[in-house]
């Protein structure tokens, strides 16, 4: 058997031998006891991660749309247009990863998650996204059809195309101007863990 962490890494690999289906997709999720309380409203829209991030977009929409944001990267291969960014947008480079347990107390504290990437073929955002199920933060992500998780059809967030920064100025500001409405969304991605996902 080979072990898959999406449904259509499985069906990819399984029609590469359509006789013998060897590949099945196994759930991972989120540590429910690892993250701190979520503080809702909460404030501002994180973007924390590397692996095929488009922190350009979503600094350009965060600017934009006039909306308190955080990136959070590595300093190695950062690009240098994220020194242009508005003042409502915050870039932290770092040398290295940060503690784990800081990364969820930013997650905490932010109204909601972003997970802004190039155009994937992989399971790029996976981590970010179950982060933030378990952080209990309603999420806006850019479309990825190799996640299993639709965000929008289970009400926890939304989907960005690659590169829409009219789509991630729309998201941010909604999260912005509706409190009540990320409050709820960030609640029930909570919920799907607590329910065992």
């Amino acid at each position: 058997a080979m072990p898959t962490l999406s449904r259509a890494v499985a069906e990819e690999a399984n029609a590469l031998s359509p006789a013998r289906q060897i590949a099945i997709p196994l759930r991972w999720g989120p540590d429910a006891a690892f993250y701190p309380p979520a503080e809702y409203p909460g404030r501002g829209i994180l973007a924390a991660g590397r692996t095929g991030r488009d922190f350009v977009t979503f600094g350009r929409a965060a600017t934009a749309a006039d909306v308190p944001a955080t990136i959070l990267t590595l300093k190695s291969g950062a690009d240098p247009e994220l020194a242009s960014f508005g003042s409502n947008v915050t870039v932290r480079l770092t040398e290295k990863f940060i503690a784990y347990s800081e990364t969820t107390r930013l997650f905490a504290a932010s109204r909601a998650l972003a997970i802004p990437m190039f155009k994937q073929d992989g399971l790029c955002g996976l981590t970010s996204l179950l982060d933030a199920l378990g952080a209990g933060k309603p999420v806006i992500i850019t479309r990825n059809s190799n996640l299993d998780l639709d965000v929008e059809k289970l009400g926890i967030g939304r989907w960005v195309e690659p590169g829409d920064i009219q789509g991630w100025i729309e998201a941010m500001r909604f999260f912005e101007d509706n409190p009540d409405a990320a409050t709820e969304m960030g609640r029930r991605a909570r919920k799907l863990v607590d329910d065992g996902l």
